[in-house]
């Protein structure tokens, strides 16, 4: 895309010449000599919500959540990332009576971030009780104090707890 861009902006090959030799359609490279295309490697007239900088803020924040064993649902994603693009001031196309992302949204939202696992929370088994113990308690703790030298402004009861 990039060669035939660069053939008919510097006069090399008119659109139809570029379109034969690279394989792109016509009104393709139109758009493209245009400067109609907003986000390079979208497809159609699709504009999206999040920047990349903001989507990969908001896939780290996933990340981080499922490390620190507290993965989100489908429910908390959609709701979240209302919240994020209400409170970026940005347009979207979100359910503002029920204050969620769309579910196609969310489909794409997974689709290009597969290191994301969302799950419904389900009740303790046996094998969690069971696992509770000093080891991965200290596990906990060690996130715990992680979190408060990330960020030392926040108090909490916490913070007076000894192991």
């Amino acid at each position: 895309m990039k060669l035939a861009a660069a053939a008919i902006t510097s006069g090399e090959l008119s659109i139809r010449e570029a379109s034969a030799v690279y394989g792109i359609p016509k009104s393709t490279l139109e758009r493209h000599k245009n400067k109609k295309v907003q986000v390079p490697g979208c497809l159609g007239r699709f504009q999206p919500t999040f920047d990349i900088n903001i989507e990969k803020e908001l896939v780290s924040y996933c990340v981080d959540m499922q490390h620190r064993l507290f993965g989100l649902s489908l429910t908390d994603l959609r709701q979240l990332a209302f919240k994020l693009a209400e409170r970026n001031g940005l347009s979207h196309k979100f359910n503002e009576d029920k204050q969620v992302a769309g579910k196609d949204w969310v489909q794409g939202f997974l689709r290009r971030n597969p290191q994301i696992c969302l799950r419904a929370p389900e009740p303790t088994s046996i094998g969690r009780a069971v696992g509770c113990n000093s080891v991965q308690v200290g596990r906990f703790y060690d996130l715990v104090e992680e979190t408060y030298r990330m960020h030392p402004n926040i108090h909490s009861a916490l913070s007076c707890v000894e192991r």
